[in-house]
């Protein structure tokens, strides 16, 4: 009975320090780019997807191993600030030795890479390895330089966050060109629509990140830390931060009801549009404008949350729509 009480708390410290929710996001967002705005394009247009379904598996299981590896370094790197801090919370030297952390963040992000330059060789695509490698160093310095600066290391991580449903589009447009080249040529067509979906989620990823990791600052900020790190509230304070958020949000909101306005007009989508992100983005703005606790910006996080979900399930409403209505 007690090895499997201590065998379930491994498993759970695991689960933590590689930020299981966080890797399921990945997993979805990824399958969403591709099944809700890629494939149902193609398809009213007679093209079809070139990376294969179990290609595509490949490419989202290195997706998260990098971000599994990078979350482990992140910890470790971080292990001295939180041992002082919240060393209740604590999971490297608590439950996983320092070696052991380290040794699967190697491994783990080299299965990563090496899935990469797996699908590199099958698809003669060689963006594969190159991506996956180049992200692994990013989050490297990410975790162990940027993140002592205040701004550039929320920028980074937004950006690297934003490069997801990117990615989706940049490894299978090129072999789309390829299979497809005298049918693009003969009609004067491009794929161009489709990296501009892709992008839009983008954006919308930068700023909903953007917003995630400013109010984890806030909140940091609140329990005033012993080893405090240079974010931007600790450095420009309270107000300058809920500005910034308010900002973000303000930017969100009127890209969404652009992009309502420029290609949505039904009920459905304004629906849920309407309750999933405009109306708890407003929510947001003003629990951000009379926000005074850390209690407060914990419930920004929730709605972060749902803005977050609700963006990703809007694809299939995107999918219902190209399908049916083009």
């Amino acid at each position: 009975m007690v090895d499997n009480y201590f065998c379930m708390q491994k498993i759970i410290s695991i689960a933590n320090l590689i930020k299981l929710p966080y890797l399921f996001v990945i997993v979805a967002a990824e399958y969403a780019m591709r099944y809700g705005i890629m494939e149902p394009m193609l398809t009213i247009n007679g093209f079809s997807l070139q990376i294969s379904s179990a290609q595509f598996f490949l490419l989202v299981l290195a997706s998260v191993l990098i971000a599994a590896g990078g979350f482990i370094i992140y910890a470790y790197n971080d292990i001295q600030r939180q041992r002082r801090n919240q060393p209740g919370k604590l999971i490297i030297d608590k439950h996983i030795s320092q070696k052991t952390a380290f040794t699967a963040y190697i491994a783990i992000t080299a299965a990563g890479i090496g899935i990469g330059i797996y699908l590199s060789w099958v698809t003669e695509l060689y963006i594969f390895g190159k991506a996956f490698a180049i992200i692994a160093s990013v989050i490297w310095f990410y975790s162990s330089i940027f993140k002592l600066y205040a701004g550039i290391s929320t920028l980074v991580l937004a950006l690297i966050c934003s490069f997801i449903p990117v990615f989706i589009g940049i490894t299978e447009i090129p072999l789309l060109n390829a299979a497809y080249q005298k049918t693009l040529i003969k009609y004067d067509h491009s794929f161009l629509p489709i990296m501009h979906w892709l992008l839009g989620y983008g954006i919308f990823s930068f700023l909903i990140i953007s917003l995630h990791d400013i109010s984890k600052d806030i909140q940091e900020f609140f329990t005033n830390p012993i080893i405090k790190r240079r974010t931007i509230p600790t450095i420009y304070g309270l107000k300058p931060s809920k500005i910034i958020l308010i900002s973000i949000l303000c930017l969100l909101l009127s890209a969404l009801l652009y992009v309502f306005l420029m290609y949505f007009k039904d009920k459905l989508s304004l629906f849920y549009i309407s309750t999933t992100l405009f109306i708890p983005g407003l929510i947001l703005i003003y629990i951000i404008t009379k926000g005074s606790k850390k209690q407060h910006f914990q419930i920004v996080q929730i709605f972060n949350i749902i803005l977050l979900l609700g963006g990703l399930g809007f694809t299939l409403i995107v999918r219902n729509i190209i399908l049916t209505k083009f």
